[in-house]
Order: C-alpha cells, then sequence, then structure tokens
C-alpha cells in the first residue's frame, strides 16, 4: 500500500512536468532507483536523460526535451531554465538563423552539472523573477533573453528580436534598463549595447541609467555598502515611487543626474517634484553627476551614511573614462 501511494505521488510530478520524473523527486517520495530501472525494463517508463525519466504513456514532444534537459540540470533547491537562443526560439521571438538552436540552459553559478548535448551557462545573478513557465517549461523571461544575447547578436538582430517582444508586451523599455543595470555587463552579455538599443527605440539620452551604473561601479570600488535597488516608497496621497539607490535604514536616496537627459523642461521639473516627495518623506537625495570621479561618488556616499569615507586613490576615474573602459570590455 505504502509503495502503491508513493508511486501515485510520482504520478502526480509527472503529470505537472509533461510525464517526466527525475531521481532525485523519486528518492524524496521513498522511490529507489532500482525501482525506475524495473520500471524501465518493463516498458513502463523510458530513460530520458540521465537521472531523468519519462511516462511511456506521455506524448514525446519538443516541450518535453527542453524540460528533461533543464530537469537534468537543476536540483530541488537549485534553478535552471531554457535559457538564450533556445529560450528566444522556443517562445517565437526572433533570431537570425531560422533553425531549431541547440539547447541552452541557465542554471545557478554553484551548479557545475554536466548535461549531454546541452549548452550550459552559470550565473550568480539567477533569480525567479527571471524566469517564467512556457506551456510547463521554465524559461527565462524576454527581459532576460534579451540581456543574456546582448553580445551574441549583431545591434539590428538584437533590436528585432527587442521590439519584436514589445509588440507582444513580453517586456518593456523601463524594465529592460533597470534589469541591465542589475545583471551589468558580464561575458557574454553587455549593459552598455542594451542601453543603445533603448535610446534608439525612445530618442533620449542614457546618461541617468549610465550614471546609475557608474555610481554602483564606484560604490564596489572602493568597499562601500551597496544600495538597495528599486526601493518601494509612499509619498504623499499615498502614491507609490521606486528609489532607484537607496540606504532605507539611514533614509538617503542616490540620485543620478544626467546633464542631457535634463535638456527637456518637463524633466527638469518632474525631478524636482519627485526630489521634494522623497525629503518630505524623510529622504535625503544624494545627487550623483558626470563632472564627478568614482572617489567622490564613493567618499559621498560613505560620509551619508555613516560608513568610513575611502582615502583618496592616486588615480580617480573620471565618467568618461568609465564608460571607455566598459566599452573596451
Amino acid at each position: 500500500m505504502a509503495r502503491r501511494d508513493a508511486m501515485d505521488r510520482l504520478a502526480a510530478i509527472q503529470a505537472r512536468q509533461l510525464g517526466l520524473v527525475t531521481v532525485q523527486q523519486a528518492w524524496a517520495e521513498g522511490i529507489a532507483n532500482d525501482v525506475l530501472r524495473n520500471e524501465a525494463r518493463l516498458g513502463r517508463f523510458r530513460r530520458v536523460r540521465r537521472g531523468v525519466y519519462a511516462s511511456a504513456a506521455a506524448e514525446q514532444s519538443y516541450e518535453q526535451e527542453l524540460l528533461a534537459a533543464v530537469l537534468a540540470a537543476s536540483t530541488a533547491t537549485k534553478l535552471a531554465a531554457v535559457s538564450h537562443e533556445s529560450g528566444a526560439h522556443f517562445v517565437g521571438l526572433p533570431l537570425p538563423e531560422p533553425d531549431r538552436p541547440p539547447f541552452e540552459v541557465t542554471t545557478a553559478l554553484d551548479r557545475k552539472p554536466v548535461v549531454e548535448g546541452v549548452r550550459l551557462h552559470r550565473s550568480g545573478h539567477l533569480t525567479p523573477l527571471d524566469i517564467h513557465h512556457v506551456r510547463g517549461v521554465p524559461v527565462t523571461t524576454a527581459t532576460r533573453t534579451i540581456i543574456d544575447l546582448s553580445m551574441r547578436l549583431e545591434p539590428g538582430d538584437l533590436g528585432r528580436l527587442l521590439d519584436e517582444a514589445l509588440r507582444r508586451r513580453l517586456t518593456n523599455l523601463s524594465t529592460l534598463q533597470r534589469q541591465s543595470l542589475r545583471l551589468r555587463s558580464a561575458p557574454g552579455r553587455s549593459m552598455h549595447r542594451v542601453l543603445d538599443v533603448i535610446r534608439a527605440r525612445t530618442g533620449e539620452d542614457t546618461s541617468e541609467s549610465m550614471l546609475e551604473a557608474f555610481t554602483l561601479a564606484a560604490l564596489r570600488r572602493f568597499g562601500v555598502r551597496a544600495p538597495v535597488l528599486q526601493h518601494p516608497v509612499t509619498v504623499g496621497g499615498g502614491r507609490r515611487r521606486r528609489i532607484d539607490m537607496c540606504y532605507p535604514p539611514e533614509k538617503r536616496a542616490i540620485e543620478a543626474l544626467g546633464y542631457e537627459y535634463h535638456g527637456l523642461r518637463s524633466r527638469f521639473d518632474d525631478d524636482a517634484v519627485r526630489g521634494n516627495e522623497l525629503v518630505l518623506c524623510g529622504y535625503v537625495p544624494l545627487y550623483v553627476t558626470s563632472a564627478m570621479t568614482d572617489w567622490e561618488v564613493a567618499a559621498l556616499v560613505a560620509e551619508a551614511i555613516g560608513d568610513p569615507v575611502p582615502a583618496r586613490p592616486p588615480h580617480e576615474r573620471t565618467f568618461a573614462e568609465w564608460k571607455r573602459r566598459r566599452y573596451a570590455a
């Protein structure tokens, strides 16, 4: 009776996973690997990948193949998702080559799985917010997929990918900008390329976004405590605002002021209203501009939050120099 109940629970898992179950999931239900192998010998299961079995009655499909690759790369506590070109193809976003791309899966940074026939990527910034489920398969969101492909695709191809995602409302420019700043540049992805395609579609300068990234880089370089990103606050009248970079306990808000961004009077006025709202809520704005060096930014923030002010280095990086170094990388 106990084994029958366990097999029933296993069947429930398979029903949620396109007929698939992993050895680890079976163990959690008290079913040994020998039982799975015996089910395969009897023709009721088939081995899809190492550690992954499928019900013989389940339909074989592209979705099932992708999910099997994800399950082989993940654990009960470690995230994994179809990503990069596989993720774009699966949700119907345009790629330069129309053929089905090889399987690609992104896992947590501390995972080092070996999955035959799958190109694996490891990320220290993979969170549940980067993943959604499409027809039962965990896939990186369109926002994350665009960012992950930013160095692989030519600008025109990246733009077409973004335009289709915008048309289908799979992302928006604000979310894409915010996430590119969170993820930053890394092997395979470029924050600057993403900001460029955003600018090409808005006609607006991205100096504030670049200044935010410059600020975060300055704080990291000098070991100043990192701020909370996109901190929500409620201002007068119950309106919700988000502070791009904030130290909630000290009530300090870092505001990046791009000169070109304020070329329009409406933007100048909007930021004045926003600054006043934050002050009335008890927050002290700290303004960063492109005229400041990275040490000046770090020293300003450290003093404002009560951290030790870092020693002045022999060479301070300007905003322009930082941009050149980042683009060269």
